[in-house]
């Protein structure tokens, strides 16, 4: 071993025992033992050994939890300040007419088969940003979203509302902005309402996803992405490459016993065996094939088996 090995192993030695004794554990290692010219390269990974020594990752306290809000264990009515960061939109004939919107959010709970459960009164509604009209909440398993009347065709003003809608509301996974026609909507999530990075030309603004499109198809697509498809499961025997086995070995049976019994044997034994042949069922050679094809039959229980169905024949 080198002198440079040795002087490594030191250095490990020496920190493993510096960490017992800030454990309280064991005495406080001199850093005397090391050449000179180590002492304060080591002194300062002491120092960091220090600094991070037991230290565990800090958890919100449950009910603050935004995991177990996403996953519905809380009650998530919080008492929250109402953020007021935009003006409210106008309405020319003093009150709003959310028709359009709510009919095209009942289609949806029709067309996913009440996966999707639309709650007009939430618990956020009295907290939402001033200028992005609360009408509902959708939610799927797994996903939240609320929907706003807001101004579609002015991304410019929404961001700032809606990330800080995001970090108010950790239970909400997206935000459908749409228009009071239901014909303009865009669904946005946390990534879209902040600052991004690239690569190449460093922070990016917020931008809306996509363009503006009817309601039930902007939130139509979202869903159909985060829903599970519940297509039918295929059976164990076609996962193992087994689905067509047993008619394809029965038919390869029956043909080979039909042809065995075309042939005129003459000595005793081979016509009794071929009496014997002609009545075996090609559906039980089948099975034996495919138990022993699938692993589910060796050794004596093959034997067995094998017992059993010539004396099946022989009865």
């Amino acid at each position: 071993m080198s002198r440079d090995d040795e002087l490594d192993n030191a250095v490990d030695d020496l920190i493993e025992r510096y960490l017992l004794f800030l454990r309280g554990r064991g005495p406080e290692p001199d850093l005397s033992v090391l050449p000179p010219d180590r002492r304060a390269e080591v002194a300062e990974q002491l120092e960091i050994v220090t600094a991070l020594v037991d230290r565990d990752t800090s958890l919100p306290p449950i009910e603050e939890d935004p995991v177990a809000m996403r996953l519905g264990l809380l009650d998530t009515a919080r008492q929250d300040q109402p953020s007021s960061i935009l003006q409210p939109l106008p309405h020319a004939d003093g009150g709003p007419d959310d028709a359009p919107v709510v009919i095209a959010l009942q289609d949806l709970v029709f067309r996913f088969n009440q996966l999707v459960a639309v709650d007009f009164a939430p618990a956020w509604v009295s907290r939402a940003p001033n200028a992005m009209r609360p009408v509902a909440q959708c939610t799927a398993p797994g996903e939240t979203v609320a929907v706003f009347v807001a101004a579609v065709d002015e991304w410019s003003r929404e961001p700032e509302a809606v990330a800080k809608f995001f970090r108010l509301h950790p239970e909400v996974s997206a935000v459908a902005l749409v228009s009071q026609d239901a014909e303009r909507a865009v669904v946005v999530t946390p990534a879209d309402a902040h600052r991004s990075v690239d690569t190449v030309h460093g922070w990016l603004a917020p931008h809306s996803p996509s363009s503006p499109e009817p309601l039930s198809i902007a939130l139509g697509r979202h869903f159909d992405q985060c829903l599970p498809a519940w297509e039918q499961v295929a059976g164990l025997d076609d996962l193992l490459g087994l689905g067509d086995l047993n008619s394809a070995v029965s038919e390869i049976s029956a043909k080979q016993i039909a042809e065995a019994r075309r042939s005129r044997p003459k000595l005793m034994y081979k016509k009794n065996s071929l009496r014997v042949l002609s009545e075996l069922d090609p559906l039980a050679i089948a099975e034996v094939v495919i138990d022993v094809q699938s692993g589910h039959l060796e050794g004596d229980d093959l034997v067995e088996r094998l017992a059993r169905l010539a004396e099946a024949v022989a009865s």
